[in-house]
């Protein structure tokens, strides 16, 4: 494959939720307050491309938890591949720690988070359509990511 300055090399291939646990506070109070997200982000680069997996959980804090209809925590693992060309490597390992890989990922998330939601048959709540990706450095339980919000009241 040619890579021309208007092509991109990485690209996304897949997006998993192997891990999933939502639970419904069926003691919960009107009006709701939905709980803020806690993200965290793990990359890793493998020798077929690379892959981002978030932690995403949501637990109610105490002054929320008697207005707190639901807490969950759930993983999804985007897996990245990259054309095949000379400096593969370097730009995957660019991609996979650019905000980029992040806003790719992020409307399935979104989208995961909206049907489980309606399933579940709470009401509708903010689930941001773009986050400003607020990176902490890396330890070994991954990069924590602000992705809190302050409209979270049903």
């Amino acid at each position: 494959m040619k890579v021309t300055p208007h092509d991109h090399p990485v690209f996304l291939r897949n997006v998993l939720f192997p891990q999933i646990r939502f639970e419904r506070l069926v003691d919960a109070e009107s009006p709701f307050t939905f709980p803020r997200l806690d993200i965290k982000a793990k990359r890793s680069l493998g020798d077929d491309g690379g892959a981002i997996a978030l932690e995403i959980s949501a637990r109610p804090d105490d002054q929320d938890a008697k207005n707190c209809p639901l807490t969950f925590s759930f993983t999804a693992l985007a897996l990245f591949e990259c054309a095949d060309f000379s400096e593969r490597e370097k730009a995957l390992q660019e991609f996979i720690h650019s905000p980029s890989a992040l806003n790719l990922m992020w409307p399935y998330v979104r989208s995961f988070l909206a049907d489980m939601n309606a399933k579940l048959g709470l009401p509708e709540f903010h689930i941001p359509l773009v986050l400003d990706w607020q990176e902490e450095p890396e330890s070994e339980t991954g990069t924590s990511v602000d992705a809190s919000t302050d409209d979270r009241h049903v």
